[in-house]
């Protein structure tokens, strides 16, 4: 027999006899369960049902040699491994007993987030999270607080008011909010509520006070910088305009507004004084209106006239406020003759009751002794300034003067002669007859500046009928002195097909170069000057107006960068500068290459205003100055120093003086002179006092004095140690505890510009060399930062026998005190002078040897975004040597 194929019923027999048989059972009983658990056919093994035997079924072929020789036992076997299983299926404790573990699909290897491009199903799109809060808000669906105002009630979400006003961010979530109706009406609610759902608000003229007077209370601010930007527009709200919104001011108790207004009228002023509602202007409002420079008048009469016209419409109740009134009139603006009819004139019972008083009668007084003071001493400005201070006399700053056609009692009538009470009520009578836009005839005088508006950048000049020579200092000798024909200094000399020459000094430069016109950095382009801010074209009630681009706060405008970067039609890479706070005023100043001379040049103290981006004289000098200095100190500007500019025969000479104003009541006083004259020094403020270092004195030799001016009444000039190197044009700043003195032209021979820093410790008292400049250069400017950063700006180096303006912009290092460049001006300038706004710099003026003329551009940058701001208002004329102020 060659096998056995089928089933095979083995019995277990105990007895030992059947030992062999038994093993052999058990051996099969082991290899048929393994295969029929493993094999993909154990449907085929099915155990035997018998109960006297245990049965396993399985197909097998065993050849009956091989079962005759098998000779081991039961616990011989060795139970080979399954090849799908790791763990065995019988518990070793329990023979017999089989146990089989559980795995799910996981660990099998399924993962049900697998599934084969998933990514290509068509989805449904959602709708945006921000479009249904926008669909909710503007639907007013689920509001959850409510504002009561009066017996008006809104549904409104706190999430939007909280988003926009500090008001409602400061409330717990209220469910209902009274507002009082005297700050927030609920017509400005309303406004104020359209405002914040709108995404591109304009606010309208109409109810704009009562929008501003609910943003105030509210605590809304861009909508108060909003309200403001259109309020502060001297274009827009001037003149009649400006006096109508005045009025509606009044009512809601803006004095602010009302006192802005005020001084917005100019040509207005006559047909306003014709008008009821001039007389119904409180003291305080009248007082106003009178001090302003701006109200346009044919004559300083006028403003009398005027004053007697308000006082005599309630003279019961207002003569309490006669000299108060009275002292608005500027009586040294008049003629003497009308000054003597004045005090003679008996023909007017108004006139009459005012001039009688013995104080207004000394103020005439004062007034023909400044008149005839004045034709004395003619265009000698200084010394009239000194006299006016010994008889404790102010000289008057000049009105908007106007001609009015129709009347012959004006400004430039050679004739002037005293205009009688009733003459001006006949005047008055005729304008009302004239009809509303009577005073849109009247003519500005044009010899006195547009103090509403200031002229526009003069248009380049062409030069071609000029050929300009630069002749430089060919020796010093040992002490630092200049040869006699050149001064010390750089000369420009401008010779015209007339052929006469002026001569006008300009920043000293150093012995043995020449003009050349390369610009420091190849690199830099010089762009093309703005001259106002950006602006679109809105339309309001059919009546076009012009706003900024962006309106809920004011610029300086388009942001632009030497990197390239680009501004965002958006305006989002605009950037903002919240520097109202700040006053900016440049003081004297000439232009180097204008050969016209003027007795009025370098008087002029500008002002810049941030949120109109506009130039405008503030006042004038009592003296022409240029490359003087002047610094904010104690509430009030000093000017110390400087050159008084050529006219006419006279040569330009070195001043000792020293005036300090006051901003806020716009006098002058004469303080301490300089121990001697001096110019282009430097000039630092401290806790202890002022210090003025270096420059260069009236016989043309450089200094290395350093003097302190004591603060107090008794104001002194105290010497204290001297520089280590004699210097002129140099750069001061006070850097922590110490002040720096870097660059300048030094006094020793054959050193001409130097890149030296001196440093002296306000504690010690002493002086020390420290780390030099990246590069010589002279008349650069120092402007330290809030933050105190330290920058030098422009100046004038030496580059082969050569001398160039620089256009660089350097800042040092606190830690290491060395110099690294940090960028580049648009024009390369010496001679300017700069100013600090926050982060930011301003840069003014000054002459430029690559363009070989003087500059009236104004230049930002900031040091936060490392970008230039442009767009800035160019000064209104080509200006060098003036002083720049910034101050709050």
């Amino acid at each position: 027999m060659e096998g056995i194929q089928g089933i095979c019923c083995l019995q277990n027999f105990p007895t030992s006899d059947n030992q062999q048989l038994a093993d052999v059972n058990n051996t099969l009983n082991y290899f048929n369960f393994n295969f029929c658990e493993n094999s993909e056919s154990s449907r085929h093994a099915i155990p035997s049902s018998s109960p006297n035997c245990d049965t396993i079924s399985a197909p097998f072929e065993l050849e009956a040699e091989s079962r005759q020789n098998i000779s081991f036992g039961y616990h011989q076997i060795v139970k080979p491994p399954s090849k799908f299983f790791s763990m065995q299926l019988f518990d070793k404790n329990m023979p017999g007993q089989q146990q089989f573990k559980e795995k799910s699909l996981a660990e099998i290897g399924f993962n049900s987030t697998e599934i084969n491009n998933w990514d290509k199903i068509v989805q449904p799109h959602k709708t945006d999270l921000l479009v249904l809060l926008e669909k909710m808000i503007k639907n007013y669906e689920k509001t959850n607080v409510q504002i009561r105002i009066n017996d008006t009630t809104f549904n409104c979400h706190m999430m939007v008011l909280q988003c926009y006003s500090d008001f409602f961010m400061e409330l717990n979530n209220e469910q209902l909010v009274v507002l009082p109706a005297d700050k927030v009406t609920p017509q400005a609610f309303v406004m104020v509520y359209d405002w914040m759902l709108s995404s591109k608000p304009m606010v309208q003229r109409e109810g704009i006070l009562e929008l501003f007077n609910a943003a105030q209370f509210l605590k809304i601010k861009g909508l108060v910088d909003q309200c403001w930007v259109c309020l502060d527009d001297d274009e827009r709200f001037c003149e009649d305009a400006a006096f109508l919104l005045y009025l509606e001011a009044r009512k809601f108790g803006h004095e602010l507004i009302q006192q802005l207004m005020l001084t917005r009228i100019c040509k207005f002023f006559l047909t306003l004084v014709a008008s009821k509602e001039f007389l119904e202007l409180t003291p305080k409002e009248i007082c106003t209106l009178l001090q302003s420079n701006s109200i346009g008048v044919n004559t300083e009469t006028e403003v009398l006239m005027a004053a007697v016209r308000w006082l005599n419409f309630n003279w019961a109740d207002r003569e309490q406020y006669m000299l108060e009134v009275m002292g608005c009139v500027r009586f040294g603006l008049m003629t003497p003759w009308q000054l003597v009819e004045l005090r003679r004139n008996s023909d007017s019972p108004e006139i009459q009751r005012v001039v009688e008083s013995g104080a207004v009668q000394k103020m005439i007084d004062d007034g023909l002794s400044y008149v005839t003071t004045k034709y004395w001493y003619a265009s000698n400005s200084e010394n009239l300034f000194h006299f006016m201070e010994r008889l404790n006399l102010t000289e008057p700053v000049e009105r908007q003067w106007v001609r009015d056609k129709t009347w012959s009692e004006h400004f430039e009538c050679p004739n002037q002669m005293y205009s009688s009470y009733n003459s001006f009520l006949e005047y008055l009578e005729m304008i009302r007859n004239m009809g509303k836009d009577h005073w849109k005839t009247l003519q500005c005088h044009e010899g006195t500046p547009n103090l509403m508006h200031p002229p526009p950048p003069p248009p380049p000049q062409s030069r071609k009928d000029q050929c300009t020579q630069v002749q430089i200092n060919k020796t010093h000798n040992k002490h630092g002195r200049s040869d006699e024909l050149h001064r010390g200094g750089m000369q420009s000399v401008y010779y015209h097909s007339h052929g006469n020459r002026k001569n006008t000094h300009v920043p000293s430069l150093p012995q043995g170069f020449t003009g050349d016109p390369t610009q420091e950095d190849k690199n830099v382009v010089e762009n093309k000057e703005q001259t106002g801010i950006s602006m679109k074209d809105t339309f309001t009630d059919g009546i076009k107006i012009l706003m900024p681009l962006f309106p809920v706060k004011q610029l300086l405008p388009n942001v632009s960068s030497h990197s390239g970067e680009k501004t965002n039609s958006d305006g989002s890479k605009n950037e903002v500068i919240d520097v109202t706070r700040y006053q900016i005023l440049l003081f004297g100043g000439i232009d180097p290459f204008n050969t016209t001379t003027s007795d009025q040049q370098g008087k002029s103290v500008l002002q810049y205003s941030i949120r109109t981006n506009s130039w405008k004289i503030f006042t004038n000098m009592p003296g022409s100055r240029h490359h003087h200095s002047a610094i904010f100190y104690s509430g009030k500007i000093f000017i110390i120093g400087g050159t008084r500019p050529a006219y006419e025969s006279i040569l330009p000479t070195l001043s000792e003086c020293v005036w300090s104003f006051d901003p806020k009541s716009l006098q002058w006083r004469n303080e301490k002179d300089l121990p001697y004259p001096r110019r282009d020094f430097g000039l630092v403020g401290t806790r202890k006092g002022i210090y003025l270092i270096g420059g260069e004195d009236g016989n043309r030799v450089f200094l290395a004095s350093t003097i302190f001016l004591t603060p107090g009444e008794s104001k002194a000039w105290i010497e204290v140690e001297k520089l280590r190197t004699p210097r002129t044009g140099l750069a001061a700043a006070l850097v922590g505890n110490n002040i720096y003195a870097a660059g300048g032209i030094v006094g020793l021979p054959n050193s001409g510009v130097t890149n030296t820093v001196e440093s002296y410790d306000l504690t010690t008292g002493h002086w020390t060399q420290i780390s030099n400049l990246r590069k010589p250069r002279s008349f650069g400017k120092f402007c330290v930062l809030s933050n105190s950063e330290v920058f030098l700006i422009g100046g004038v180096t030496v580059e082969g026998n050569r001398f160039l303006s620089l256009s660089s912009v350097d800042k040092l290092d606190l830690k290491t005190k060395a110099w690294t460049k940090e960028t580049n001006m648009n024009f390369a300038r010496h001679g300017h002078d700069v100013g600090a706004l926050d982060d930011k710099i301003l840069i003014f003026g000054g002459v430029s040897t690559n363009k070989n003329q003087t500059l009236n551009s104004v230049e930002c940058y900031s040091t936060t975004t490392k970008r230039w701001i442009t767009g800035i208002r160019s000064l209104p004329s080509p200006l060098s040597g003036m002083a720049a102020v910034i101050f709050v």
